[in-house]
């Protein structure tokens, strides 16, 4: 499975994808019609736009930005994913709603838009929607797991390229994938190139590039991070890992054995319907923080 998406990616470009697959809006609408939920949009004047999954009001608010190398759209696995983790927390007692920032893709900006976009997102949940950064949960896959932590690299290291600060205070985070890309080589490499638009790299953009101390009183409560034992880029995950917790942070980092790169949410795409490790371990962290 994960050898055929990595030859499919690796021989089809980002604009044919973008083509060849439903618009963010078109899959958002699909998935609450096949679910009979509301679609519930964000459009704000600050041209911060999102979806959501869960009522506004939620005991916990969840921001996630999705994966794609910030190349390609989210898809209709991250809805269903969330959707059937809010059901579940529910039946629990935990109240939460999911909210899915849209980013500009590479195949129209380059850094440092997406990262913008993304302070712009939370600073808006915060700001403009009155919730307490204590209530919100900051949460990504893949290239939306990097997104997370350029933001908390920003709270701590405001980036000049970035006029708008990102909110300080004490978050809990979580990652799936915490590297940039997807498992195809080539593709990750013509994702770096789109987005890094000729630039050089920085610890903003590579995360693992980062000493130990630039993690050093990182403003959030406690981080979730898990990767899979079978991806090309385990490595540099666990670089990274064992950098954030030897700066004191509160980690829980999770490898999950024959797992590859988001495979929970990349499974449904082979009409495979079963829990990942990924997913049962995120799910424990996350009625752990939340209940």
């Amino acid at each position: 499975m994960g050898s055929a998406l990595r030859a499919f990616l690796g021989n089809v470009g980002f604009l044919e994808l973008q083509y060849l697959n439903p618009s963010c809006d078109q899959i958002y609408a699909q998935f609450c019609k096949s679910k009979q939920l509301k679609p519930e949009y964000e459009v704000s004047d600050s041209g911060v736009n999102g979806f959501w999954l869960g009522s506004k009001s939620a005991q916990c608010i969840i921001i996630h930005f999705h994966a794609g190398g910030y190349a390609l759209d989210i898809t209709p696995n991250h809805f269903g994913v969330w959707f059937r983790i809010i059901q579940e927390m529910a039946q629990q007692g935990v109240d939460i709603a999911v909210f899915f920032p849209v980013y500009t893709l590479t195949t129209q900006a380059s850094y440092p838009t997406q990262f913008t976009e993304g302070v712009s997102a939370l600073n808006h949940i915060v700001d403009k929607l009155g919730r307490d950064p204590s209530e919100i949960i900051l949460s990504g896959d893949s290239a939306g797991g990097n997104m997370c932590l350029a933001i908390m690299s920003h709270m701590m290291h405001p980036c000049p390229e970035i006029t708008e600060k990102a909110v300080k205070t004490n978050w809990a985070s979580m990652k799936k994938n915490v590297y940039r890309g997807t498992d195809n080589t080539g593709t990750m490499a013509k994702m770096a190139r789109s987005y890094m638009n000729g630039r050089d790299t920085d610890n903003y953009i590579e995360p693992a590039l980062a000493p130990i101390d630039w993690w050093t009183k990182c403003p959030v409560k406690e981080t979730f991070a898990v990767a899979g034992e079978d991806e090309v880029l385990i490595d540099p995950i666990k670089v990274w890992a064992e950098r954030f917790q030897a700066a004191g942070n509160k980690t829980r980092f999770v490898v999950a054995p024959r797992e590859f790169h988001i495979e929970l949410f990349t499974l449904p795409m082979f009409g495979i319907d079963r829990e990942t490790i990924m997913e049962q371990e995120m799910k424990a962290w996350l009625f752990s923080i939340a209940k």
